[in-house]
């Protein structure tokens, strides 16, 4: 049977989890209070068990979202699973804040996954690759608010150095971003993207 990639998860052990979701299948908005979260997201492994490889195709991304249900704030994490080209959505989640809180991506064999997590309690907070640790519930940083009903959270560069250490770069659009690979990268903005891809959906109309 297989899993679908729009799971609500909330407070669950990161390690061990079976994560074989399938692809998104987009969704129109479904009344005037829903909203829909974009993004991409680019990870460098450099030097990781003798791996150097770019990941982008089905990465599985988590979202943390917070907004109000019957006068009281309510904090989720949400998934959602790239495309080939890294882009991601979440449609039809409440009207609120939404943050990219990390990854995780297969590597070595069918079930060994690293996990990429950022709290997100304050603005110092990084990434980090963990393996044992709860996802979060709470979230207290978003830095891209709601526009036209949509959240951008932009292009996302990640290099995790021998697997250990996190770095992240965010882009609007990628203009020849060199990769540890050697190729580059081109891609226009998060919401262009989809726009072009979905051109008679409802959330791109201007």
């Amino acid at each position: 049977m297989k899993k679908i990639t729009a799971l609500l998860l909330t407070g669950f052990t990161v390690a061990g989890i079976s994560c074989s979701f399938m692809k998104s299948t987009f969704q129109e908005p479904k009344d005037e209070k829903r909203i829909i979260v974009v993004g991409s997201i680019a990870i460098d492994l450099f030097e990781y068990r003798n791996i150097t490889k770019t990941y982008r195709s089905d990465v599985q991304v988590i979202i943390a979202g917070r907004y109000r249900k019957n006068g009281k704030v309510v904090h989720k994490n949400y998934w959602a699973t790239t495309d080939d080209r890294g882009y991601f959505f979440l449609a039809n989640v409440p009207e609120g804040d939404y943050a990219l809180r990390g990854f995780r991506f297969q590597t070595v064999g069918p079930s060994f996954y690293l996990t990429v997590i950022n709290p997100l309690k304050t603005e110092k907070d990084k990434f980090m690759v963990t393996r044992t640790a709860k996802l979060p519930d709470a979230a207290f940083v978003f830095k891209y608010p709601v526009i036209n009903r949509i959240v951008n959270l932009r292009h996302n560069y990640f290099i995790l150095d021998r697997g250990k250490t996190v770095h992240q770069r965010v882009y609007y659009r990628l203009e020849n971003l060199r990769l540890v690979t050697g190729k580059t990268l081109v891609e226009p903005d998060v919401v262009s993207y989809f726009a072009g891809k979905y051109p008679r959906s409802a959330w791109f109309k201007k």
